[in-house]
């Protein structure tokens, strides 16, 4: 019955994907609308990894805590790409449990900032045609901490250097923008023009 359930959805889905595109439709400087440090969701999530980490103290903590929010997330969220373009709130891909690589983000950057990294960003790069999705935040020491899915958390001394990891240089064909709760930022021109 459950395949059946869901033959049906996604007939129904896909029937109407061009209409459910057009509607979730949303322009990169509305990017800052997918990250929420203060739902519900979120600000309960946090709660449990504070308690993991008592007294939670964003100076003494952040990057203990960033690692066991990783940890839950890896286990807790499946990443998938559907057939359709939809957004969710961090809240919806916590309760369902699923979504694509840039729910999963928005997700961890939300609960980042709910931590106090309020300069936690998502970064999108685009090299020829294939996206990659990371987030970054800074750290108390101006350390900044990469976090990809499915690998360990690593420090860079600075900006650049992360920026260095994640882009092969010999590349022309590079866009990037970051945004967090506050700000959308086209990074193309600044970091790779020289």
């Amino acid at each position: 019955m459950l395949r059946r359930y869901n033959s049906l959805y996604l007939s129904i889905i896909l029937r109407y994907k061009t209409y459910i595109e057009q509607s979730e439709n949303l322009y990169l400087p509305d990017t800052p609308k997918l990250i929420t440090p203060d739902s519900d969701e979120v600000f309960a999530f946090v709660i449990s990894i504070k308690n993991e980490v008592e007294p939670y103290d964003f100076k003494s903590n952040f990057y203990e805590a960033s690692i066991k929010v990783l940890e839950k997330l890896e286990a807790k969220i499946s990443i998938l790409q559907l057939p359709i373009q939809f957004w969710q709130t961090p809240s919806e891909t916590l309760l369902n449990g699923i979504g694509d690589m840039l729910d999963y983000y928005s997700l961890l950057c939300s609960i980042l900032i709910s931590l106090g990294g309020v300069a936690t960003k998502v970064l999108v790069l685009s090299i020829e045609d294939n996206s990659k999705v990371v987030v970054y935040s800074e750290d108390i020491n101006n350390n900044v901490l990469l976090f990809e899915h499915s690998k360990e958390v690593k420090k860079f001394k600075n900006k650049e250097l992360m920026f260095k990891y994640l882009i092969d240089k010999n590349n022309s064909d590079i866009t990037a923008y970051e945004f967090n709760d506050k700000l959308y930022r086209d990074l193309t021109l600044p970091l790779f023009s020289s």
